[in-house]
């Protein structure tokens, strides 16, 4: 979860060491400079106040998608954040990759 201006934004759509993307319900100007605070919800629990730019906000049906840059962030923090996406995409690969080999299983008559 991401907290812009004590704004609630549930629905990250992407997430780097150098910024995100997330929908969001009003335009917001490109130059647009805000703090905000990136949580986790789930192990390790990270709390990590930044500054973000808007780089891009364009319409997306009935929201915004909003891409925004980090222009002052703790260089610590960000390592953190970059470990944290790792662990989720290892987490998240090994998922797929074990959902595959269950399937090649079905497909050889195995159970």
């Amino acid at each position: 979860m991401t907290k812009i201006l004590d704004e609630e934004v549930s629905e990250t759509i992407d997430i780097s060491g150098g910024g995100f993307s997330f929908y969001s319900e009003r335009e917001i100007s490109p130059g647009t400079r805000f703090n905000l605070r990136l949580e986790t919800q789930d192990p390790p629990y990270l709390s990590i106040p930044a500054v973000g730019e808007v780089r891009r906000c364009e319409r997306a049906n009935s929201h915004y998608c909003v891409c925004v840059k980090f222009v002052d962030i703790n260089e610590l923090d960000r390592e953190e954040l970059i470990k944290y996406i790792f662990e989720k995409q290892r987490i998240l690969l090994q998922s797929i990759k074990g959902n595959g080999e269950k399937n090649e299983g079905k497909d050889k008559g195995e159970e």
